[in-house]
């Protein structure tokens, strides 16, 4: 019974076990703060990554052509007439083009999108993306920066993932033509294409009822430019599920039943102007045609009074009167039946001048290496540069003295051959810098030189012959012979 006995823990025994249950306590907090913490930790970071890449484009994409582009300006106005001839060689065509990936921004982060609302003040200053848009396609607007100030045009295109959009006919720059080249086109050295524009770089154009310059009683429709933009929600009116016109709409049923996103309606802030969506405004414009159509065809078939007017010159007529075969022959509603009205086209219709990158789905294009998702292959291939130093160490490691030996002398050989490329193309673009007086003096300096060469050249003959009788004499000089 004595072994079995439990012994009372020391104090030592108790200091210790009180410190291990400390030790654990302070583990498990750190924790679960850790997980709490993750969340933002990784917005943060996510945050830091756009704003670094977004850093690096504009050094590497934008800042870079500025530079030179002020460079080749200095250079120029130094020259003056004597400056030279940038559009030369294969790409002369394509001089002042730029490349599609120059306009390809990082992408902003999802998580700006999550309780953006719950911020504290600091984070607001952010950029996040836009949730809800209160423009769309279609829809009319104006540039208030940039070299486009005050051009008004339509919108193509909305990238929710960089909040920009493209204006038809703003922004226009040069493309290189090969970029948008398919299978069996003929090569173009450059289109125009459409750039985009920041959002807050663009204003709503509407048409509103304000009063007439000349007579301020009179309303009409001006275009308006609305600086702020109000979005509701579709809380009355039609149900989108059940088509009835309710004073309430349930919240489940305040959502798209197609797309399952929240239906809105856009206002003017402050003065409560409500702003049709341009599908709406397309949609009223169809059927204002339809309904005009409809008209012009009840006119054509409403002939009852040239009817009354046969009936006067024939009172005892009748319209049934006649055969069965003369009503046939005559189909007098089918001469009468307005014309058929012609195929509308659709909204966006591509013209004969559209090139194929716009109307063609592509496996492949240089964007999709900057935006996700990306083929497998690309991240290895991306992240071998990492391994190349340790590959090509051991590689040496392997080698012997004849393979290294070799293997300097093909460098220094390709080192050469690329020096001399260079010196050989460089001589290339000087001598295309040339004035015409320059090239006259050349010529003519080589020729004096081949001159002076021809008249004081002394024959062979004539020195075998010297050289045999010095040696005769044993005047030759010591060293040789």
């Amino acid at each position: 019974m004595s072994a079995l006995k439990r012994t009372a823990p020391t104090e030592k025994q108790l200091r210790k076990s009180l410190a291990i249950k400390k030790v654990l306590t302070s583990i498990r907090y750190a924790e679960r703060q850790k997980r709490l913490k993750a969340p933002l930790l990784n917005e943060q970071y996510e945050h830091r990554s756009y704003l670094k890449q977004s850093q690096r484009h504009h050094d590497s994409q934008a800042l870079k052509f500025v530079k030179l582009a002020r460079r080749n300006a200095r250079e120029d106005w130094k020259l003056g007439p004597l400056r030279p001839n940038r559009a030369v060689g294969a790409d002369r065509e394509r001089w002042g083009v730029v490349k599609q990936e120059h306009f390809v921004t990082p992408t902003i982060p999802e998580h700006s999108l999550l309780e953006r609302d719950k911020w504290p003040a600091a984070r607001r200053t952010w950029v996040t993306r836009i949730e809800n848009w209160p423009i769309w396609v279609d829809d009319r607007v104006v540039v208030i920066r940039g070299r486009e100030k005050n051009k008004i045009g339509k919108i193509l295109d909305i990238d929710k993932e960089r909040n920009t959009v493209l204006i038809k006919g703003v922004n226009v720059v040069y493309f290189d033509g090969r970029d948008a080249l398919t299978a069996g086109d003929a090569p173009e050295a450059k289109i125009e294409r459409e750039t985009p524009v920041p959002f807050s770089d663009i204003r709503l154009v509407y048409k509103l009822m304000r009063p007439h310059p000349a007579y301020p009683h009179n309303l009409v429709p001006r275009d308006v430019v609305v600086d702020a933009i109000e979005l509701r929600r579709h809380t009355s009116g039609i149900d989108p599920w059940t088509g009835e016109d309710v004073a309430s709409i349930p919240i489940e049923h305040q959502k798209d039943p197609e797309t399952g996103e929240w239906i809105y309606h856009r206002y003017v802030r402050g003065t409560g102007e409500y702003l049709k969506w341009p599908w709406v405004l397309e949609q009223e414009k169809r059927d204002a045609l339809d309904e005009e159509a409809k008209k012009r065809r009840t006119a054509l078939h409403d002939n009852t009074g040239v009817w009354d007017k046969v009936k006067k010159v024939l009172p005892f007529g009748r319209k049934n009167d006649m055969s069965v075969e003369q009503q046939e022959e005559e189909e007098p509603d089918n001469r009468l039946r307005a014309p058929p009205p012609k195929p509308r086209p659709d909204t966006y219709s591509f013209g004969c001048d559209t090139t194929a990158d716009i109307i063609m789905d592509t496996s492949w294009t240089p964007n999709v290496l900057r935006s996700p998702p990306i083929p497998e292959f690309v991240v290895s291939e991306l992240n071998a540069w990492k391994y190349e130093a340790a590959i090509a160490k051991e590689e040496r490691k392997a080698m012997t003295d004849e393979e290294k030996q070799a293997q300097r002398a093909e460098r220094w050989a390709e080192k050469q051959e690329a020096m001399a490329e260079v010196k050989r193309k460089m001589d290339e673009r000087l001598a295309l810098m040339k004035t015409p007086q320059q090239v006259a003096w050349e010529l003519e300096q080589a020729k004096k030189i081949e001159t002076r060469k021809t008249e004081h050249d002394v024959p062979p003959e004539l020195l075998h012959q010297i050289g045999e009788l010095m040696i005769q004499r044993g005047k030759v000089p010591k060293g040789r012979l």
